[in-house]
């Protein structure tokens, strides 16, 4: 999003914290630029912080007056056109009293808080939010949620999470011949952080009742060392050993070697919160874009995209029939299978083609910047 930005012409300013950067948290502001011209303010917060909103004050008034002092300067030499707030942990730099006032800003806000488990966070995405003249979020129901819960004049503008079509590997070959998988066997690939939240287990153990030529493969960290041996044993005790593979986590850019050669894409996770059952993850658009059928949680944004698009079929998350159920009914003809394939491929530049959607996104953003000129 900022490079297309960048790209339109507008000075872009952007604001995360370390945490969402995946560096290690310490107590001291860092700026480095990212891109071109475009600066990244990185405010190392982390979540687990016991007198959060104490420490946040000590931060905000002692080792951030080096940040507003750098805010000033970048503002003073650039003209900044936007500022972009990534999560609700930097929300409280708007204060700042070098914050340009005829700047746009924008937020972005990646999760669904839980007013419980994320106390402080809600309570300054509740709070400040209402401060910013754009506010994106990732899914439809998520974005009538954050109007109501905080009063907003207007919805968010809604940014499904997506990948570029440069994306796709042309490698269709290369996860069978790295597993020893036959061309005519059925593969099940499901990406991401191995969990219970995200239903592997029960993945694989509604793959081993399937005939022997559907395979799955699962990619990704597993932190719960017994959790994954609970997978490995159930394929063992199920004879499923040589049908069920793990392969750790893969770079990013390389990831699509892998996703490209399978046949069905699993996105599940659990109903634990809002945030969750109202997902909208970077998977759909993943499978989509290599033209894999899709099998996933039957929750409301879920099944819209899934089976409102005829691209496979959804299920309850911790039931192992009902997961057996969607994928049998996907994979016991040929015909069905090639089918939702087909569909899939014709989704992802309808629905999920991230050079399309940001394309309109950058032109809502910059039409809030030319206004404020």
């Amino acid at each position: 999003m900022i490079d297309s930005l960048l790209s339109q012409g507008e000075n872009v300013f952007a604001i995360s914290s370390k945490d969402e950067l995946g560096e290690p948290s310490t107590f001291k502001g860092e700026r480095f630029n990212i891109i071109k011209n475009c600066q990244l303010i990185s405010l190392p917060l982390s979540k687990d912080h016991k007198g959060y909103i104490l420490k946040y004050l000590k931060i905000y008034f002692s080792d951030l007056i080096r940040f507003h002092r750098e805010l000033r300067k970048v503002v003073t030499i650039n003209k900044i056109d936007i500022i972009i707030f990534y999560n609700p942990n930097v929300l409280p730099l708007v204060l700042s009293p070098f914050m340009p006032k005829r700047v746009t800003k924008v937020y972005y806000a990646a999760e669904l808080l839980n007013p419980r488990s994320q106390p402080q966070y809600y309570c300054i995405e509740r709070l400040l939010c209402r401060k910013m003249n754009m506010i994106i979020c990732c899914e439809e129901n998520r974005a009538k949620i954050m109007q109501k819960r905080y009063h907003l004049k207007t919805t968010p503008t809604v940014m499904i999470n997506a990948v570029p079509p440069e994306y796709v590997s042309l490698k269709k070959n290369f996860l069978r011949d790295k597993l020893q998988i036959k061309k005519t066997d059925i593969v099940v690939i499901y990406q991401g952080e191995i969990h219970s939240i995200r239903c592997c287990y029960e993945l694989a153990a509604a793959t081993s009742q399937l005939p022997e030529h559907i395979k799955l493969v699962l990619i990704g960290k597993c932190h719960d060392q017994a959790y994954m041996k609970k997978i490995m044993d159930h394929a063992t005790v199920t004879n499923s050993q040589n049908r069920i593979f793990h392969i750790d986590k893969v770079p990013y850019n390389e990831l699509f070697d892998y996703t490209v050669g399978a046949d069905i894409g699993a996105v599940f996770y659990k109903n634990i919160d809002e945030n969750h059952y109202y997902c909208a993850p970077n998977k759909l658009s993943e499978y989509t874009l290599c033209g894999l059928a899709v099998v996933g949680s039957n929750f409301p944004g879920l099944a819209e995209q899934i089976e409102g698009n005829q691209i496979g079929k959804v299920a309850n998350p911790n039931s192992i029939k009902e997961i057996y159920s969607a994928l049998n009914s996907i994979t016991e003809s040929d015909k069905t299978l090639q089918m939702f394939k087909k569909n899939s491929g014709k989704v992802y530049n309808r629905n999920f083609n991230f050079n399309t959607l940001s394309s309109h996104l950058i032109e809502k953003i910059s039409s809030y910047a030319s206004k404020k000129i």
